[in-house]
């Protein structure tokens, strides 16, 4: 959460110092402009996010079934994944599902339920993340702003880049838990046949 806050923090810092320059060596606006429109940006973008996130919480839950066709991770992905060493830099990724009432920080139960329970909010925060990359360039079009790649493209995109790593994280945790849950399904069936005998 710390790199996270700071990556923010230096980004709307280094946006602020830019267009500051920008204006002391005869640029169009002042410097208190240039605090003004970089904190403003920054509130529409963090509305933006939280508007995005509670429509993928409050839509239906059957459109983010783990095991459906178009979250699926092929191989190709997953070596991809490798490549880029997510296992080492994955958990420096803020987790919030806390919010949400459910921590994915890391498995709390070996149970069949539960795995799949987790492979679905991994859908539930990949598509989040997705409409927060997506919807966050909305900025861009709020009117009356002739200073728009001043502030809003600069902003859109440090929020852009900040959902790409979560989008990864869970792409590459689902594989995983979907195989944990399909292992631990077939080991209760085998366990409940057994008991029936």
């Amino acid at each position: 959460m710390i790199l996270y806050l700071t990556i923010i923090g230096g980004g709307l810092l280094l946006i602020f110092v830019a267009n500051t320059i920008v204006s002391v060596s005869g640029g169009a606006f002042t410097v208190w402009y240039a605090l003004f429109q970089t904190l403003l940006y920054f509130v529409c973008v963090f509305a933006i996010d939280i508007v995005v996130s509670l429509a993928v919480r409050y839509a239906p839950s059957k459109l983010y079934e783990p095991d459906r066709k178009i979250y699926k991770v092929g191989e190709r992905e997953k070596r991809f994944y490798n490549f880029i060493k997510i296992k080492e830099w994955k958990d420096k990724i803020p987790e919030l599902g806390k919010m949400a009432n459910f921590d994915k920080k890391k498995i709390e139960k070996l149970e069949a339920e539960y795995l799949y329970k987790f492979a679905k909010e991994t859908v539930y925060a990949e598509i989040m993340h997705v409409g927060m990359a997506i919807f966050g360039w909305a900025i861009l079009f709020i009117p009356g702003n002739a200073t728009i790649f001043n502030f809003a493209f600069p902003i859109a995109l440090v929020n852009f880049l900040l959902q790409i790593p979560p989008i990864l994280t869970q792409r590459y945790n689902r594989p995983k838990l979907l195989k944990a849950y399909a292992f631990m399904s077939k080991k209760s069936l085998s366990a409940e046949t057994v008991s029936n005998a």
